[in-house]
């Protein structure tokens, strides 16, 4: 909600000058340029009255003024629908990222590789049809599972600390980690050594907000002697043929749903268990074809961000683009100007002409504390 005080009322004389035109013309960077100067505050940045009732205005003809703001409401209509277009693009770069790892999970994406190597399907002990040498396992089965370091953890008075650099689960998102701020903790030298992290361990989430719960990724020694609190879980593969990556995008896009039907819920938290963790099932592939995997879909993904980046640049360029139509339009310089029009200077001179005729009318009896924060301008 906007506060009233914030606000000012401008009225223009239709005579004279468009509305839409002077809506225009304040959104224009020439105006931006001009009030900036004039901002004061710094938690809640205004402008003054003054300021704005100073504001001057080359006024083209009134016919020219409605010219120009049906051109722009054309352009601009252009613009918010190529926005609209643009804005799509993360939500479809999303979903390709999800329908490849679907892809690759159900044996589709690596299956020309697999005609190349070997045989195509088999039956499981689940009676699953599962692709050649694909099987079910658990991640506990896989991995030793650790949890991290409990914060505000009480030690002996004289307990000797070292501090290091910890993972928080802002750090630890979907296939990524956020690295841009990292906190340390004072810890015992055993509990560090126990605690730090080797490149390929998987990374997942305890829990916290829904949409955090289980997400993760693969630790690849990016921060020397580096930790990870509670919260976050660290997975470190028996065998070091099975890839972490593998799993990790096994993990992101099917544990979620796993780890909400047998975590812990509130109205709007989340948590699992290293028990039910450990319970995770994983669909595993031979290492080979894991390999595979993880380079289409690291291809699959590479392009999915090209499409998120094109399209933020896109959306820049339009940003750019409004600006240079505006900054056009009130160069005289978006429309053809047509002799003919009344020039504003003639047209105002009239009304002002008119106005000394006509006697004023008698003011009410408003105190100007209740005019402070309205501006009755007419151009």
């Amino acid at each position: 909600m906007i506060n009233k005080a914030d606000c000012f009322c401008v009225r223009t004389d239709r005579a004279i000058c468009d509305a839409r035109f002077l809506v225009y013309k304040l959104a224009a960077p020439s105006s931006y340029e001009r009030f900036s100067g004039s901002v004061r505050g710094i938690t809640r940045p205004r402008i003054g009255l003054r300021d704005l009732a100073a504001f001057k205005i080359d006024l083209p003809p009134l016919a020219e003024q409605c010219r120009i703001v049906a051109k722009l409401d054309t352009l601009f209509a252009c613009l918010a629908r190529a926005r609209a277009e643009l804005e799509r693009i993360p939500g479809l770069a999303s979903r390709l990222r999800s329908r490849a790892v679907r892809s690759a999970f159900e044996g589709k994406l690596s299956a020309e590789w697999r005609t190349k190597h070997q045989a195509v399907g088999i039956v499981d002990e689940k009676a699953s049809a599962l692709p050649t040498g694909w099987r079910w396992a658990t991640l506990g089965e896989l991995s030793d599972i650790k949890s991290g370091i409990t914060l505000g953890k009480k030690r002996p008075v004289n307990a000797v600390l070292t501090s290091v650099p910890y993972l928080r689960v802002a750090n630890v998102q979907r296939g990524q980690l956020n690295l841009s701020v990292i906190k340390e903790i004072a810890v015992t030298q055993h509990e560090a050594e126990s605690l730090y992290l080797r490149s390929g361990d998987i990374l997942l989430n305890e829990g916290g907000d829904r949409d955090k719960l289980g997400r993760g990724w693969v630790w690849s020694g990016e921060i020397s002697n580096c930790i990870h609190q509670n919260h976050v879980f660290r997975a470190r593969l028996y065998d070091k043929s099975h890839s972490p990556k593998y799993i990790s995008f096994y993990a992101n896009e099917f544990g979620q749903d796993y780890f909400l039907e047998h975590g812990t819920q509130t109205t709007n938290l989340a948590s699992i268990s290293k028990s039910k963790l450990s319970s995770l099932p994983i669909l595993l592939a031979q290492p080979e074809e894991q390999a595979e995997i993880v380079r289409l879909l690291e291809d699959a993904f590479a392009r999915a961000d090209r499409l998120e980046a094109e399209a933020a640049r896109a959306r820049a360029l339009l940003d750019r683009l409004e600006a240079a139509i505006l900054t056009k339009a009130f160069k005289g310089e978006l429309v053809p100007q047509d002799p003919n029009d009344e020039p504003a200077s003639i047209l105002l001179e009239r009304i002002r002409a008119q106005r000394a005729e006509t006697p004023n009318r008698k003011q009410g009896g408003r105190s100007s504390s209740r005019r402070t924060k309205k501006l009755a301008a007419e151009v």
